[in-house]
């Protein structure tokens, strides 16, 4: 299992609130919902949040499992993204001042797991 750069596997912006990242990737294994995947997945999530400078005051990470139209040829911006594939998302995480405060897997656009928790959620919720 590894994560693939997504474009535009970058999108940087700031505002009053302070300076932002958000990181795109896709995943070529199918989802499970067993613990060895998620260990695995979180593992990579980690490795690759390692390698974001510690300049930004959020960063963030989302994961898409590949598609005929998510994978090595999109060629979208983060608009493209946004909102639209969240049935393709299998994970959501957030970095604030460089401690992780967000992890969810995501299957079929609802929220099922938290990762920072490690627990199933009671009631799986839509994300947006």
């Amino acid at each position: 299992m590894q994560l693939k750069a997504l474009s535009p596997n970058t999108y940087e912006f700031s505002n009053d609130t302070g300076k932002y990242r958000v990181d795109y990737f896709y995943l070529d294994t199918v989802y499970r919902a067993d613990p060895g995947f998620r260990e695995a997945l979180r593992a990579l999530v980690e490795k690759a949040h390692a390698k974001v400078p510690p300049a930004y005051d959020v960063s963030s990470i989302y994961v898409y499992r590949k598609t005929e139209m998510l994978n090595q040829d999109f060629s979208g911006n983060a608009d493209a993204l946004r909102g639209v594939y969240d049935n393709d998302l299998v994970s959501y995480s957030r970095w604030n001042q460089q401690a992780i405060d967000v992890f969810y897997l995501i299957d079929e656009g609802n929220v099922v797991f938290d990762l920072i928790s490690n627990e199933a959620v009671s009631v799986p919720w839509e994300f947006d």
